[in-house]
């Protein structure tokens, strides 16, 4: 218990440190003998029992701590919380303390009321949003960790924590330092760079981590984030390290390499393959075909072999075809790799014609063109000019015996396709019957009209080659009618 002299400078203390709303002062039976505070008549409260001041529900509580207060002359403080007339919870910080002005005098209870709502608001405020980012943190996918300004640990999300004990049998602990669980210097020296690079430079950092062999004897990669969490000053208060782990992606990612290395040296064998053919084996070919020449020259053909030496002379000869198609195919798939270049349409055209000019001339072919909307796209040209080549050249080749061919080859984009094209080639010529032909139309060596000479090669190179480009080709025809082919690329 004070003596009031002492007392007064207690009460301007917590007058300048709280603020306080009011200050009353209580005598043992509960009566207000003085208040000063927000209320603009305070005459009202003085007389009054302090009761009529508390909430019923709240009455025994208050009553138990001034009981206690007089008792033992020991300050009693606690927080009070009731709802104004509004609705509105209102928060009070209650001080309670005795005060005596002379010996031979009654102690009084001085009470220095604060109102707190702005405080425990916030309070509460900060404490859901804390709830609700550990929420997320625990909820997460990737496992996170909240590091202090000095690398302690703050908080770590239930996944990280059961990772670290399943792979590691390692528990973490907050308020131990995070470099303590790295193993060797260097692992050490890594994540201090990376910390202190976040802290100094305030920006997020991103890089993947081969963390050592765990438990179970596997190397494990993860993708690693340390984020600065900076307030509005400008002042770092931590670093929230995300780990993602990334083994299996490591492990495909190195799967694919492997195999686009086989790729390799498969594509590497095909070539030795392709420069086989074109040369070793077509020179056999070629002394097989001299060598009965000569004999035809030197006259050692006689009745007797005239007969068998067409028959190897023929079959030669096919084999000879065979080859250079085969050799032309492995050719046309290298050309992949040639520099892509803008491929004008109509100059694909115009060249065609100069190519076919004579049977063109001859047999009255019209061409029309309509590249308006789409004069051309980046490509690889020699697949292009092939293409054009060979479809406007079959159209021509099979013909309607009954009419001059009349070809048209235009362009449009496809609005419900974006970044796609097609160039259709269409003609008047002998077409065919799809329901019976079409499943071979494009398989190697297969020939629809026997009346005109050709291999069965130009639609199978057409095909690949546009499929080497990304593309697909499709037919429509009736026989008699014409034929038309789209080919769809995609423009770059």
């Amino acid at each position: 218990m004070l003596p009031l002299s002492a007392s007064v400078p207690t009460i301007e203390g917590l007058l300048a440190k709280n603020a306080p709303n009011a200050i009353l002062c209580v005598s043992s039976q509960g009566t207000i003998n003085y208040y000063h505070g927000r209320d603009p008549k305070p005459s009202s409260l003085v007389g009054r029992h302090v009761r009529d001041l508390t909430l019923p529900e709240h009455w025994p509580m208050v009553q138990a701590s001034y009981q206690r207060l007089f008792d033992s002359g020991k300050p009693e403080q606690y927080e009070y919380r009731y709802a104004n007339p509004e609705g509105q919870l209102v928060y009070l910080h209650i001080y309670k303390f005795l005060v005596q002005a002379h010996q031979d005098q009654p102690a009084t209870a001085m009470v220095v009321s604060t109102d707190v709502t702005a405080q425990r608001l916030n309070y509460q405020q900060k404490e859901a949003a804390w709830q609700n980012l550990l929420g997320m943190i625990n909820q997460g996918w990737q496992s996170m960790l909240m590091l202090d300004p000095e690398g302690r640990i703050v908080l770590a999300n239930q996944r990280l924590v059961e990772r670290f004990r399943y792979l590691y049998q390692l528990n973490l602990e907050v308020g131990r330092h995070f470099n303590e669980y790295f193993e060797t210097e260097e692992m050490k020296g890594q994540f201090a760079h990376y910390f202190n690079e976040a802290i100094e430079f305030k920006q997020n950092l991103r890089f993947e981590h081969l963390w050592p062999t765990d438990a179970k004897g596997r190397v494990r990669w993860f993708d690693v984030s340390f984020t600065p969490v900076v307030d509005s000053q400008g002042q770092v208060l931590g670093v929230v390290i995300g780990q993602i782990e990334i083994t299996e992606r490591k492990e495909e990612h190195s799967h694919w390499q492997q195999m686009n290395q086989a790729l390799i040296e498969k594509n590497t064998q095909l070539s030795h393959y392709s420069h086989v053919v074109s040369h070793n084996l077509r020179a056999p070919v070629a002394s097989l075909l001299g060598l009965i020449n000569v004999m035809e020259l030197q006259g050692l053909v006689n009745d007797d072999n005239r007969e068998l030496l067409n028959l190897i002379r023929n079959s030669a000869q096919g084999l000879d075809t065979v080859v250079r198609d085969l050799n032309q195919i492995l050719a046309e798939t290298w050309a992949k790799d040639e520099q892509k270049l803008w491929v004008d349409f109509a100059q694909e055209v115009d060249l065609v014609k100069a190519l076919l000019g004579q049977p063109i001339l001859t047999q009255q072919v019209t061409i029309h063109t309509d590249f308006t909307e789409v004069a051309g796209l980046v490509s690889t040209r020699s697949y292009l000019s092939s293409i054009f080549y060979n479809l406007i050249g079959n159209a021509i080749k099979y013909q309607h015996p009954g009419r001059p061919p009349v070809i048209t080859v235009s362009s449009k984009r496809l609005p419900e396709r974006p970044n796609c094209l097609v160039i259709t080639f269409s003609d008047n010529c002998l077409g065919m019957d799809l329901a019976t032909q079409g499943d071979h139309l494009f398989k190697l060596y297969q020939r629809f009209h026997h009346h005109v000479d050709g291999k069965g090669m130009g639609l199978y190179l057409v095909k690949t080659q546009v499929e080497m480009l990304g593309g697909k080709i499709e037919v429509e025809s009736q026989v008699n009618q014409g034929t038309q082919f789209h080919v769809y690329l995609k423009e770059k």
